[in-house]
């Protein structure tokens, strides 16, 4: 099971392990090692070995190991972006605010496609001229998903869609929110290579993106698809990486949490989960995205707790969803 290391909690028979491999265990002993893996990319939580030992598991933010998770992700980060839009149509003020919000995308969308924006440094607020083209504004628009930040997606597309002078709005949404200096520090290490390339749930082959060619990420996981073609038969392959301790079924309950815009692991990936997992349910946190924000628990945390004091997925109050709302939508630039 792909898991996002933000959280999971295996809870057995014998004490708590949690996602960050800390444990709990009631007669002061050690927790099994073999239930759960960081490599660095992935916190896996591993049943294969200790089944006997694993009561529930409840994931956020994650994906069945049987699903090409990044194959999926155009057409997933699509479904996130529309989920905005629909969202903020759905509400009065923010309708009101910006009555024409698709036509707006498509028409920044389409402007972009047709030629970049170039932002004289005479006009810049950074001082230096700036570019703005479809794979940065796919890129900032996928981070908000992710981030769960959704609050200024409708007033910044508005403002950059819907303007007359182009450039007069590129200077206003920068002012808004200027850019953070980026982080160079992390290390480029090789063990993500091995994942990305040994394991299939990491399976990147172009043409499985094929259908999704009208996602705002589509062209950005094509280059990064294109990539991984072309750097996979040079890394050294492991004899064990594909099948090893594949999990093929588990009768251990599973509760999985999806935020409804996040913009990879969508609640649609657990389609077919059933097979694999036929105790497992997933919920879809209707004000989330990939990472949770502070309000994820107020609705994630009791039924968490029913799941885990009854052991089953069976009968579990959802009420409190209708009640879980998303971040407010900015209905001007700050």
């Amino acid at each position: 099971m792909q898991l996002d290391g933000l959280f999971g909690t295996l809870i057995g028979d014998s004490g708590t392990i949690t996602g960050n491999h800390r444990c709990t265990l009631p007669d002061g002993g050690r927790c099994p090692a073999a239930l759960t893996r960081d490599n660095g990319l992935e916190r896996r939580p591993r049943v294969t070995r200790h089944p006997g030992q694993v009561r529930t598991l409840t994931l956020i933010s994650g994906t069945p190991l049987n699903i090409p998770l990044f194959e999926r992700r155009p057409g997933n980060a699509q479904q996130a972006l529309d989920y905005v839009f629909d969202l903020c149509q759905s509400q009065p003020a923010c309708h009101r605010a910006f009555p024409h919000l698709a036509a707006d995308w498509a028409a920044l969308w389409a402007s972009l496609g047709k030629s970049p924006w170039i932002l004289p440094a005479a006009q810049s607020p950074t001082g230096k001229t700036e570019r703005l083209d479809q794979d940065i504004v796919a890129a900032m628009v996928y981070q908000a998903l992710y981030d769960g930040n959704i609050g200024p997606i409708p007033v910044v597309v508005h403002t950059l869609g819907a303007a007359t002078d182009k450039l007069a709005a590129w200077v206003s949404v920068s002012r808004a929110f200027p850019a953070a200096p980026g982080d160079a520090s992390s290390a480029n290490q090789m063990m993500p290579y091995a994942i990305q390339c040994d394991e299939p749930w990491e399976s990147y082959r172009p043409a499985a993106l094929s259908d999704q060619r009208s996602s705002f990420y589509y062209q950005t996981d094509l280059q990064s698809a294109r990539w991984w073609q072309y750097v996979c038969p040079l890394i050294p392959r492991s004899d064990a990486a594909v099948g090893h301790e594949r999990l093929t079924v588990s009768t251990v309950p599973l509760l999985a949490f999806n935020g409804a815009y996040d913009p990879v692991e969508q609640p649609r990936n657990w389609a077919r989960a059933q097979k694999v997992f036929p105790g497992s349910r997933e919920i879809a946190l209707p004000g989330q995205g990939h990472n949770t924000t502070s309000t994820w628990y107020v609705c994630a945390g009791p039924l968490t707790q029913a799941f885990i004091e009854q052991a089953s997925v069976a009968h579990l109050n959802t009420g409190c969803l209708a009640a879980a709302s998303a971040p407010p939508f900015d209905l001007t630039l700050p």
